[in-house]
């Protein structure tokens, strides 16, 4: 299960052209981009305290600009082992992933 926006779109804001100065060199070959889940509620009130439920990881070729590896872990959360519905949906993880 990926939640990894790859589109050329996707890709062109991680390009060196949007990270960088005018002039200024890509002194990276690689870069890597992290973005983890937690556990969520639709009641923010009711969501304290958020663990995190997935570690993903992506590396991106700066050069070629594209993802060139992933890497995912999931995680059961243990003071609310049980996502709710809106967890679920929101962010594509499924309880089953994460028992």
């Amino acid at each position: 299960m990926t939640h990894i926006d790859t589109s050329p779109a996707a890709m062109l804001r991680l390009s060196k052209k949007h990270l960088l100065l005018p002039g200024e060199e890509q002194p990276y070959e690689y870069v890597v981009v992290v973005d983890f889940e937690a556990t969520c509620e639709a009641d923010r009130a009711q969501q304290e305290p958020q663990e995190i439920i997935e570690f993903p990881a992506v590396l991106v070729s700066t050069r070629e600009e594209r993802v060139v590896d992933e890497f995912h872990r999931f995680v059961r959360p243990t003071k609310k082992p049980t996502l709710s519905t809106f967890c679920q949906q929101l962010t594509g993880i499924t309880q089953e992933v994460v028992s």
